[in-house]
């Protein structure tokens, strides 16, 4: 599979298009920058590897405010390809113990 090339910089690429915050193995919360480039970088090579398509539906698992939910939507909304959500599932006691 041939690499995806890289798109070209504008300067403006560099800026952050999100922050997150991480404690790594320290314990100790620190600021990531992730910039425009590195995003737009890794949908590119996600949508690639998994040969995304228009045609392709592509489950948005992940809670929206989980970074990761990154990896999910951006590949598939550059493939131009529709993100399903699942059912709500209920999570209380009751429900659960109903079905025992």
């Amino acid at each position: 599979m041939p690499p995806v090339p890289f798109p070209p910089t504008t300067g403006l690429d560099v800026l952050p298009a999100y922050v997150c915050f991480t404690s790594g193995s320290t314990g100790e919360p620190k600021t990531v920058f992730i910039s425009h480039a590195s995003l737009l970088n890794h949908a590119l090579d996600t949508r690639h590897r998994f040969g995304l398509q228009a045609h392709d539906r592509v489950l948005q698992f992940a809670a929206p405010a989980f970074d990761v939910a990154l990896e999910e939507t951006l590949p598939a909304l550059l493939a131009g390809a529709p993100l399903v959500q699942p059912a709500p599932v209920q999570t209380g006691t009751w429900t659960l113990l109903s079905r025992l």
